[in-house]
């Protein structure tokens, strides 16, 4: 993995995943990069793309639940997001149907990874999206490769329209597609941020970004850990009050409906 390889991948999780568009901002040939991704598939480092599917879109609540202990490898059909940090927390982002369900699920996992809660944030909102909105995210969901005129016919609209909605869905952050990378074998750092208020300083890194009435969470990528550490050091000069953390691993998974 060199300087260019890194780029690629950070391009990746900006949600930059067009060929012409990465060559153009790295000011590379497009065949480069189509060799280079070829490459990162074929070693396993670039695992696939997963779409990252705001809950309070599909009438879920959700929670980002961290608990102090180690994962133990659990797939859990409550669990949406998982990131585990080398600090020895991991983060879950839990979902349920009602307040109720919701905080039945943060118990389940609590008592089943024996952890101790360490922090929560609550990050619902109320999101109102149109019938053929949930379609396109339903059928993007789960067939990514899906193309306009296979989306054109299932929907009844034309293309262009088509389109202009899959791109609004994208700009507003209701969907992200997210690549599924092998961090370490990337040299590449994930990071999250707890803080009580918004940090500009790591606004260009940010993948996901949540907040409720008093906190905020983000998850972000840097290539490299000493660019990180100057905006940690500008931000705590501004006296910013935030947590961060590091991940070595995390899953995205497709299982809301």
């Amino acid at each position: 993995m060199d300087e260019i390889d890194k780029k690629i991948i950070i391009e990746l999780f900006r949600g930059n995943t067009s060929l012409r568009h990465i060559s153009k901002v790295l000011k590379i040939s497009h065949q480069a990069v189509h060799y280079r991704l070829k490459t990162h598939i074929k070693n396993r480092i670039l695992k696939g793309f997963s779409i990252y599917i705001n809950p309070n879109v599909l009438g879920y609540l959700h929670s980002f639940i961290i608990i102090k202990g180690y994962d133990h490898g659990y797939d859990l059909p409550y669990v949406t997001s998982k990131f585990l940090c080398i600090e020895g927390y991991t983060i879950y982002e839990v979902i349920g149907k009602s307040e109720k369900e919701l905080e039945e699920n943060k118990k389940r996992i609590l008592t089943l990874t024996k952890g101790e809660k360490f922090m929560e944030i609550n990050v619902n909102k109320n999101i109102s999206i149109n019938n053929i909105d949930k379609q396109i995210i339903h059928l993007l969901k789960f067939n990514q490769k899906i193309d306009l005129g296979e989306l054109s016919l299932k929907l009844n609209l034309n293309k262009s329209k088509i389109s202009n909605k899959i791109k609004k869905l994208f700009n507003s952050d209701l969907i992200k597609k997210i690549p599924l990378v092998d961090l370490q074998r990337a040299n590449i750092v994930m990071f999250s941020v707890f803080s009580d208020s918004y940090i500009n300083e790591f606004n260009d890194l940010e993948i996901l970004k949540f907040s409720d009435s008093e906190k905020t969470f983000m998850i972000g990528v840097s290539e490299d850990m000493l660019s990180l550490t100057k905006r940690i050091k500008n931000a705590l000069e501004e006296n910013k009050k935030f947590i961060i953390s590091i991940k070595y691993d995390y899953n995205i998974y497709e299982n809301i409906i």
